[in-house]
């Protein structure tokens, strides 16, 4: 049981194993193949030598968070864009075929304006291309599942209810990109993962980020609150410290 909520600096493959079926959702942003590190000036950085070598770390990484997390867990994973390839994919294949995950929803989340030109992607005269606009966000579960143990589930808080009509209609998620931490690159939205954690969790669930980058999952389980606790792990110490004085003066506690 995860009693509090932890930020750990480390590397998640070290961190992982020290949890063994505690979580109730599984919530993340892996990094890019090809710019792990997320370059802010759109320079490709990568820690991987090959495509290879980035899908046997990931298969690694979420074999471990399958380990961590409870049976009937929720994996909601957001999968960005990548100028190489469908990399959401493979992490749907991944998901299915290597994690035997059952596939219970794909949410497409638009996110309005690029922060870059899209014809960064082409080799010639294309600037008729579309911005990268979405993301997807893919849910999957971890067998066996015996139901939430609240029966009204998901509208056991009352104040989600506003959420669940609107979100429950569609799975297109318009949620604009905010600016919360600009000292990241890549983060996802506040709002976003703030719904992910609404929908899928019942108060005092324990939710895992093994890619903690931004701490958004940390400050979204803050504002849902019922008694919620997260774990996130990250590797880079300067995003370490930044995410956790993030934390610290969080002052959006509650509802958007």
């Amino acid at each position: 049981m995860i009693a509090k909520s932890q930020e750990i600096l480390g590397n998640c493959k070290t961190e992982l194993p020290k949890f063994h079926q505690e979580f109730d959702l599984v919530l993340t942003s892996p990094p890019y193949w090809n710019q792990k590190d997320c370059a802010a000036n759109g320079e490709l950085v990568s820690d991987y030598n090959s495509f290879e070598d980035y899908t046997k770390d990931m298969k690694e990484i979420m074999k471990l968070c399958k380990e961590a997390a409870k049976p009937g867990a929720i994996f909601a994973i957001n999968v960005g864009g990548d100028p190489a390839l469908d990399l959401s994919s493979w992490w749907s294949m991944m998901m299915y075929y290597t994690l035997n995950l059952n596939f219970i929803d794909k949410i497409a989340w638009t996110r309005g304006v690029s922060n870059f030109r899209r014809g960064v992607h082409m080799t010639s005269n294309n600037l008729y291309y579309p911005h990268l606009a979405w993301e997807p966000v893919y849910i999957y579960r971890k067998a066996p599942w015996n139901g939430f143990k609240d029966v009204e589930f998901p509208h056991f808080e009352y104040r989600f209810n506003d959420i669940i009509t609107t979100l429950n209609h569609t799975n297109v998620w318009h949620i604009p990109q905010d600016n919360e931490a600009p000292w990241h690159p890549a983060p996802f939205p506040r709002k976003l993962a703030y719904n992910l954690i609404a929908c899928y969790t019942e108060p005092g669930a324990a939710i895992l980020d093994p890619f903690a980058g931004a701490f958004t999952v940390a400050v979204a389980t803050n504002d849902v609150g019922g008694k919620r606790t997260s774990v996130c792990i990250e590797i880079d110490p300067d995003r370490y410290e930044k995410g956790r004085e993030r934390i610290a003066t969080n002052n959006q506690i509650g509802m958007f």
